[in-house]
């Protein structure tokens, strides 16, 4: 039986992605959010958006009253960016590419 290193298979089955799209013709690759790990298999940070239906009143109101609470926060929201924007300036690509 052959060990593969933990790192080959990670990046194959992230391959199988990529190759997927290949194939497909598709213009993007979704890896998900979170994880750093990801920057060096080339799948680099964006910023996303998701919407969510509630029908729980009371979960509505928690989470509508976080949200007004973390609009409030926007130096925090800048010091996001500028990570995402270290994040790009350190992965796999060259300049420009």
């Amino acid at each position: 039986m052959v060990k593969w290193p933990l790192e080959a298979l990670t990046f194959g089955y992230c391959s199988q992605a990529i190759e997927a799209a290949i194939e497909l013709d598709l213009d993007t690759v979704e890896a998900g959010a979170q994880g750093e790990h990801k920057i060096q298999r080339g799948y680099m940070p964006v910023t996303t958006y998701s919407c969510h239906y509630l029908t729980d009143e009371g979960f509505r109101r928690a989470i509508d009253d976080f949200l007004v609470r973390e609009a409030n926060q926007i130096p925090e929201f800048l010091h996001v960016k500028a990570v995402i924007k270290l994040l790009h300036d350190s992965g796999p690509f060259k300049e420009g590419i």
